[in-house]
């Protein structure tokens, strides 16, 4: 089978941790897919680490993460999505195979972002079980325009699919290690963990319930704990939880702390977060 490659565009520093893509590529190998990965955020020839994975590789497609449409600074006000447009030409001059956007800063605009860059399709929301159903579509060669969460071209239009989410309950344990997350927290970035995907506050400016939908859906904290305790394993200390807020529902974050503290990781590392100001009882 041909292999995905899978990009990390974000090269904004202090670097971040592709959490995000670091699940999708843990899922799609959990099902047997080749995955291959470009992280651009070391590179400091770009075009040159793309040409080094492209020029001998026949992909079936090239996902390429979109982690913000820009800086969410006043003062300075940088889009992006001229890099995401600049990269997406790269690519389409090393290969024939479809490229494919997503990540969180996409799921907030994934029609516009996808005419704006010219891309060939997009993921919006979840990518797990959509970027799976899509590859199976590609190898097979299946129609993928009823794929839930696909963003597509028709007549001359662009088509965003209704939205399906996935199942963060059934999910397999990410053993993040496609990434260097070590590095990561070397260089003084953030090394993410999700507790929980959406957010259903109504807060008017706030992309997350955009981009993760507004239901709230809830990891094991054993499984939480599990991943907190293999990336320790491995040299990560401390860690972002990348929840739109951690203690919304007050419930899990407690049943989190709790498990970190069962395992015995208490003193081990440390985490910090985005919280509500309520609940914040004082447990």
């Amino acid at each position: 089978m041909r292999p995905l490659i899978l990009v990390n565009a974000n090269i904004s520093h202090p670097p971040v941790s592709p959490v995000g893509m670091e699940y999708v590529g843990h899922w799609l190998a959990n099902a047997g897919i080749p995955v291959e990965l470009i992280d651009l955020a070391f590179e400091p020839d770009w075009e040159g680490a793309l040409r080094q994975v492209l020029s001998h590789t026949e992909p079936l497609a090239v996902g390429i993460s979109v982690r913000n449409t820009d800086d969410c600074s006043f003062t300075t006000k940088q889009s992006f999505l001229p890099w995401i447009s600049q990269l997406v030409r790269e690519v389409k001059q090393l290969t024939d195979a479809p490229v494919v956007l997503g990540g969180v800063g996409f799921s907030i605009y994934p029609e516009p972002i996808v005419e704006l860059t010219q891309a060939d399709l997009g993921i919006d929301g979840d990518g797990e079980e959509a970027t799976l159903h899509l590859i199976e579509c590609l190898t097979r060669g299946r129609e993928i325009s009823e794929l839930p969460n696909l963003v597509y071209r028709r007549d001359q239009r662009i088509v965003c699919n209704p939205r399906a989410e996935a199942n963060l309950k059934t999910m397999p344990l990410p053993h993040r290690q496609l990434f260097d997350n070590p590095r990561y927290e070397r260089e003084g970035a953030m090394v993410g963990v999700e507790t929980k995907r959406g957010c259903s506050q109504q807060c008017i400016y706030c992309a997350d319930p955009v981009a993760k939908g507004k239901r709230i859906r809830t990891r094991p904290p054993e499984m939480i704990a599990d991943e907190m305790e293999g990336l320790l394993e491995q040299g990560v200390s401390w860690f972002h939880l990348c929840d739109s807020e951690f203690n919304l529902p007050l419930w899990h974050a407690k049943e989190v702390c709790r498990a970190l503290l069962q395992r015995g990781l208490g003193d081990k590392l440390r985490w910090y977060c985005y919280c509500s100001p309520l609940p914040f009882d004082h447990e």
